[in-house]
């Protein structure tokens, strides 16, 4: 009798759950619903019926979305707090790694490698677009004809590219890190929320 998806008030009640869990990332929020919705439709299957008032005793025993979401963020190794600052500096130093390309750009992939907030696979793109342009720079030099020199085209191309690499893999990540938490509620609503 897994009915409880189907539910207006349960659905409602996922629905804030999913809210109040922006803190978490999107794999946890996404695994954190899907519990509280087994638990659920387990209390509701016990309880032998689904009408309003039995639904409502069981959210009200569970405690209300930001209770549950303050106890997942407690069990974590990793405060919730620290997970915006940490994306925040990686984003910033990534676009603004240009003005010191070597030291920005380095510093900018470590934050970005120590964030949870992006999968792996996001990440290996993000920094990939990046590194992609910034090789860019290298082989065009090495493309020229020796002896000519740079002319102020080349030099600003050259500069351009290599200006262009951080905030290219920072656009990407901010994307990714938007879409992210931005579909994590059409995921668990594909789920069956």
């Amino acid at each position: 009798m897994t009915t409880a998806h189907h539910d207006p008030v349960v659905a409602s009640y996922l629905h804030r759950l999913e809210s109040a869990a922006q803190a978490l990332p999107r794999e946890r929020r996404v695994e954190l619903v899907s519990e509280i919705r087994a638990h659920i439709d387990e209390a509701l299957n016990e309880a032998g019926a689904t009408d309003e008032v039995t639904v409502r005793n069981v959210l009200e025993r569970l405690g209300s979305p930001e209770q549950i979401v303050s106890e997942a963020v407690g069990s974590r190794p990793h405060p919730a707090t620290s997970r915006g600052t940490l994306e925040m500096a990686a984003l910033i130093v990534l676009a603004l790694g240009g003005i010191l390309p070597v030291i920005g750009w380095s510093l900018g992939v470590v934050l970005v490698v120590a964030s949870p907030a992006w999968s792996a696979r996001d990440k290996g793109i993000g920094l990939t677009l990046g590194l992609v342009a910034s090789l860019m720079v290298p082989a065009l030099v090495m493309a020229m004809p020796m002896g000519g020199g740079l002319g102020p085209i080349e030099t600003f191309l050259l500069f351009g590219l290599g200006i262009v690499a951080g905030p290219l893999s920072a656009a990407y990540l901010a994307y990714r890190l938007r879409h992210g938490r931005a579909s994590t509620y059409g995921e668990a609503h594909t789920l069956g929320v």
